[in-house]
């Protein structure tokens, strides 16, 4: 073999290598469809969009999510009941305590339960019976709208029954039952006057017992009972005024 074979045959066999080592070129996707005409036909056609395939859901998987989440929900209404009895327990406390030792309520934080417990004899009733209301508020179903109907509609009329006689028992009987819706009419009254006025009890009656629901009204009947004192000492003091002007006024009239 002469000099020159040699050289020529050294020279592919680096070239050789050369191109073994390059790596392989990657291709556009332009180029991808200019090489298979299916593509480029799909492409030109406006079908390139291929839908991607959803898989299956698990129905046991969906299910244990959806049950998941009510036990979640359930926990936080738990720790927000369990939260809510705690200070529940200690405005009571607070409560209990004002009353036994006729304490001011600021002393005990309940600044906001005194000032909504004077305001009921003002704007509801000065005689009401917060007790009374409050019970039977929570026992009435307020929600039945046919009982609610009979209560408010028209009293039974005494005209159609011969009235002649006192002691006529159909229109005693009638007598009583006016007097019991118009009675029942009026605790409706007064109990959507206290949730108005105290919002909080609304949604605090549900956790109360008999014993704490006694000391919560011996609490607002206390209060509502200094109200209506203070109220009734200012009446008189206006009147002691009045009627004094009205003296010297009639004095002066005298001398003149």
């Amino acid at each position: 073999m002469s000099k020159k074979d040699k050289h020529h045959k050294s020279k592919d066999k680096k070239k050789a290598e050369k191109e073994a080592r390059m790596p392989p070129r990657k291709l556009d996707a332009s180029e991808l469809t200019a090489s298979r005409p299916d593509a480029q036909a799909r492409a030109s056609s406006g079908s390139a969009d291929v839908p991607v395939p959803v898989p299956a859901s698990d129905p046991e998987a969906s299910v244990a999510s959806t049950k998941h989440a009510r036990e979640d929900d359930s926990d936080h209404e738990a720790r927000a009941s369990k939260s809510r009895r705690k200070k529940i327990a200690k405005v009571l406390a607070g409560m209990e305590a004002a009353n036994m030792a006729q304490q001011s309520a600021k002393i005990h934080g309940l600044d906001n339960y005194h000032h909504q417990s004077r305001l009921l004899p003002r704007v509801i009733s000065p005689f009401m019976n917060p007790f009374e209301v409050i019970e039977f508020g929570l026992s009435y179903n307020l929600d039945d709208a046919p009982c609610i109907d009979h209560i408010y509609s028209d009293s039974e009329s005494d005209s159609e029954v011969n009235t002649d006689s006192e002691e006529n028992p159909e229109a005693q009987e009638r007598a009583q039952r006016n007097t019991a819706r118009a009675r029942t009419r009026e605790l409706i009254f007064q109990y959507n006057g206290i949730l108005d006025v105290i919002p909080d009890l609304k949604r605090d009656a549900k956790y109360f017992d008999q014993d704490e629901l006694i000391t919560l009204t011996d609490f607002v009947r206390a209060r509502m009972n200094a109200a209506r004192s203070d109220d009734s000492g200012r009446i008189r003091d206006l009147v002691i005024t009045y009627m004094s002007c009205c003296v010297r006024g009639g004095d002066n009239r005298e001398q003149v």
